[in-house]
């Protein structure tokens, strides 16, 4: 009974501002919760490369994070690999897990806003809905609630995109030095490029 519709609405149903309704309803926390997953997929993506560096300098004897040239341990071996493993699987059950919530999150908005608007219009009298078709109701009920769906499955690519960029970036230019910034202004200079031929063909 929490997660209904009439539930989730209750709060949010004599608002009439988004920012106002985002705010008040019980959702919120889950969509917090999401974006908390999301960034600790993040990380445990970022993990792995840095732990795979480490560990081809182990097997080349070379300087790493945890010991010197000559002094390497099999344990420091078993160390990084078992990183490996749970950095994979923490990334891997970061991912489904949010991608579960954001659906689940997704469909209780919009069966919300269903319920808001269809109470919205049983509250109307007879000759306030007379300039409404089926059709405008129709939308708002399917394709507009649906709308507000795919934004919450999607939003946190606003944020979780640039900063994958941005340590992709950082560890290039770490590990290969400064002409991988060639390779990254050529990949950014071909973008507009691509997109004209596509438009295009």
């Amino acid at each position: 009974p929490s997660r209904s519709a009439a539930a989730l609405a209750r709060p949010v149903g004599h608002l009439t501002k988004v920012v106002e309704m985002g705010r008040a309803s019980p959702m919120w926390g889950l969509f917090l919760l999401c974006g908390f997953i999301r960034f600790m997929t993040e990380v445990a993506s970022f993990c792995q490369p840095l732990l795979l560096n480490q560990l081809m300098r182990f097997i080349a004897d070379k300087p790493t994070a945890f010991a010197d040239a000559g002094e390497h341990s099999p344990a420091e071996g078993y160390l990084l690999a078992g990183g490996m493993l749970v950095a994979a699987a923490t990334q891997s059950l970061c991912l489904q897990h949010f991608i579960a919530l954001c659906f689940e999150l997704g469909a209780a908005a919009k069966s919300t806003l269903n319920h808001i608007v269809f109470a919205k219009m049983l509250r109307l009298e007879a000759t306030a809905i007379q300039d409404l078709t089926t059709g405008q109701l129709t939308n708002l009920m399917t394709k507009d609630s649906a709308k507000v769906q795919e934004f919450i499955l999607f939003v946190h690519n606003v944020w979780s995109a640039p900063l994958t960029a941005s340590w992709v970036i950082l560890l290039l230019i770490s590990i290969l030095g400064w002409p991988a910034a060639a390779g990254i202004v050529l990949t950014v200079v071909l973008i507009p490029v691509q997109s004209r031929i596509a438009s295009k063909g």
